[in-house]
């Protein structure tokens, strides 16, 4: 009971890191935008799993060259999509003003997470053009997005964050073509989780301290979690078997 106690008394502070990412994927009390935003990635991601592995083997394999260029990325396409997707979410659902550099903060995160996964996947079954075009506007779109709430400052943040990650995302995977691409890329979107998290604690710290204990939730539900990112699979897959492909990719 003391320890319970304790525990409850550490989620009414403001949490450090580690404690809220301990915490806010099983405390929906005093983390309600966190475990709801936890819960709907997990379910978002094994339902795509699923639709992605039907449509697989249903009609995508017989996609000349689909199972051998793009097929190893599409377990990375889903995640990627979920994870930015819930992220965003999470972020629409608690947020309020933010300060300056805050914001500037979360168009820079997104905008470079985004798109430097999109760019890095369409790269790595297209070639350097298609990935630098969609990573930039991937990431000059999503970081727009997420810093609409403030001043000009931030929005130019969030773009110029996707016009770098878009065309370094892309390059980075042409790059690592010839040199373990399958390894690197379960290691970039562990990276990739766990900057998207330290600025949903960041984000979660702001409120807090502006706001007091608790913060405020204001989220929607499941279904545009879902559809957002069943969307964002299904452009970038589009983009991968119809985009142009780099003279490296003639054979497939």
């Amino acid at each position: 009971m003391a320890n319970h106690s304790h525990q409850c008394a550490r989620c009414l502070e403001i949490p450090d890191y580690g404690t809220f990412l301990s915490v806010c994927w099983r405390d929906g009390e005093h983390f309600p935008a966190e475990r709801r935003a936890f819960g709907f990635a997990l379910a978002a991601a094994a339902l795509l799993g699923i639709l992605v592995y039907v449509a697989y083997w249903a009609f995508l394999i017989d996609i000349p060259g689909f199972a051998g260029r793009i097929g190893p990325h599409l377990p990375y396409v889903v995640l990627s999509a979920v994870a930015v997707t819930s992220a965003t979410w999470h972020l629409k659902a608690v947020r309020r003003e933010l300060s300056a550099m805050m914001a500037m903060m979360v168009g820079m995160t997104f905008g470079m997470i985004a798109g430097f996964l999109a760019g890095y996947l369409v790269g790595a079954t297209n070639g350097m053009f298609t990935g630098s075009v969609f990573g930039v506007l991937v990431g000059c779109a999503l970081g727009w997005y997420v810093s609409d709430c403030c001043a000009m400052m931030s929005r130019m943040e969030g773009m110029m964050a996707g016009l770098m990650s878009g065309t370094m995302g892309a390059m980075t995977a042409v790059m690592l073509l010839n040199d373990r691409l399958a390894w690197f890329t379960p290691f970039l979107l562990a990276v990739c989780l766990v900057v998207l998290s330290g600025c949903s604690y960041l984000t979660h710290r702001e409120y807090r301290e502006r706001q007091g204990v608790q913060v405020t939730f204001r989220g929607t539900g499941f279904l545009p979690v879902l559809v957002m990112s069943f969307l964002s699979v299904t452009v970038t897959l589009l983009i991968m078997v119809g985009g142009p492909k780099s003279v490296l990719f003639l054979g497939f």
